[in-house]
C-alpha cells in the first residue's frame, strides 16, 4: 500500500495523539501515514507558513519551527498564497520581519526557500542578512533570481515569478539553483548574515518584497546534493510546484 499524502485533498503535514507527535501510523501492517525524515543536520532555522499555527491576517511574528529564533515585524499570513497554499504575504512598501541573532551565523550556509513575486517591475528581496548585504532576491533588471554577498551576483533562471530556490553562500564556491536546476555559480563575496531579514533589504533601506514567502530553511554549511534535492522536492510538493 502506498501511504496517502492527503485526505479529501488536504495535504497531511503531521499527526498528533494527545499532543504527542506521531511519526508513523500503520493499519494491519500497512503504513498509512509517515511523518517522513526530519530536517537536515545542521539546520539553523525553519520559517514555514504551512506550519505557522497562527490565525490568518496581519501578524507581527514569524515563528521558527526549529530553534525558536522567531522573526518580528509586520506581514500577513494568508490562506491562499503561493499556488493557493498558506503563505506569508508582504505588501511591497512596509512589511518585513527580522531577527539579529545573538549567536551570529556565518558562511558557508545555505538557504532553501520558496517565494513568489507578484510582478517583475522592481527588484525584490526574499532573504537578506541582518548585518551587511547578504541577499537572495529577484532582480527585475536581469529578469531572474540572484544572490549576492559583497562580491558579484550569481544569477540565472528563466525569470519564474514562483520558484523553489537554493542559494549556497560559500565564497568563491557559491551556487544558485532555481526549481531544482543549478543556474549559476561563482564568487558572491564573503559577507556574513549574522541574522535574518525576510522581505526587505536593510542595506538599501528599500526593495520591499511585493509577494509571498512559503518557507525559508537555513542550514549551516552546504549539504550534500541529495539532501538539497530532497528538501527542494519536499517544498515543491508542498506548494504544488513542478521541479
Amino acid at each position: 500500500m502506498i501511504p496517502p499524502t492527503s485526505i479529501d485533498g488536504t495535504d497531511i503535514t503531521g499527526a498528533t495523539i494527545d499532543g504527542t507527535d506521531v511519526q508513523e501510523i500503520t493499519v494491519d501492517g500497512d503504513v498509512v501515514f509517515s511523518a517522513g525524515p526530519g530536517l537536515p543536520a545542521n539546520t539553523i532555522a525553519q520559517y514555514n507558513a504551512l506550519d505557522d499555527g497562527q490565525s490568518t491576517g496581519s501578524i507581527t511574528t514569524v515563528p521558527d519551527q526549529f530553534a525558536n529564533l522567531d522573526l518580528t515585524g509586520t506581514a500577513s499570513l494568508v490562506s491562499s498564497g503561493i499556488n493557493g497554499k498558506q503563505s506569508y504575504e508582504f505588501n511591497g512598501t512596509t512589511d518585513e520581519v527580522e531577527r539579529n541573532f545573538s549567536t551570529p551565523f556565518t558562511q558557508p550556509f545555505t538557504v532553501i526557500a520558496v517565494g513568489e513575486v507578484k510582478d517583475k517591475n522592481e527588484a525584490y528581496t526574499l532573504f537578506t542578512g541582518f548585518s551587511g548585504r547578504t541577499e537572495l532576491f529577484f532582480n527585475a533588471f536581469t529578469d531572474n533570481w540572484s544572490m549576492f554577498a559583497g562580491g558579484a551576483e550569481v544569477k540565472g533562471g528563466p525569470g519564474d515569478t514562483i520558484a523553489v530556490l537554493t542559494a549556497a553562500f560559500d565564497g568563491a564556491n557559491s551556487f544558485l539553483r532555481v526549481n531544482g536546476t543549478q543556474v549559476d555559480s561563482g564568487n558572491v563575496g564573503s559577507n556574513d548574515p549574522g541574522g535574518v531579514i525576510l522581505g526587505y533589504n536593510k542595506t538599501f533601506n528599500t526593495r520591499y518584497l511585493n509577494g509571498y514567502i512559503g518557507e525559508v530553511l537555513i542550514i549551516d554549511g552546504v549539504p550534500s546534493s541529495q539532501i538539497i534535492s530532497d528538501e527542494e522536492t519536499r517544498i515543491a510538493n508542498a506548494y504544488n510546484i513542478t521541479i
